[in-house]
């Protein structure tokens, strides 16, 4: 995870050894639970606000809620 041109960018990675890891952030003012698996990141927005980030590039809005996206970890892009 890194902050970018002031936008949350992810470039998800899970050592062999882990099944998944979690971690709890706070990022202008929104507060963001993510969990990592091999092939998925979950987002849960606990904000009433609308939160644009980039997974491997790609822009995605997570609204309040959970929004789950699955990707490809061979070759690095996204698939939902």
């Amino acid at each position: 995870m890194r902050v970018r041109d002031g936008r949350l960018k992810f470039c998800p990675f899970l050592p062999k050894q882990w099944d998944a890891f979690s971690f709890t952030i706070g990022f202008r003012g929104i507060q963001l639970k993510i969990r990592i698996t091999a092939e998925q990141i979950i987002i849960i927005n606990n904000s009433d606000q609308l939160l644009e980030i980039f997974i491997f590039n790609e822009s995605y809005s997570i609204p309040k809620g959970e929004k789950v996206i699955s990707y490809n970890k061979t070759s690095n892009t996204v698939i939902s």
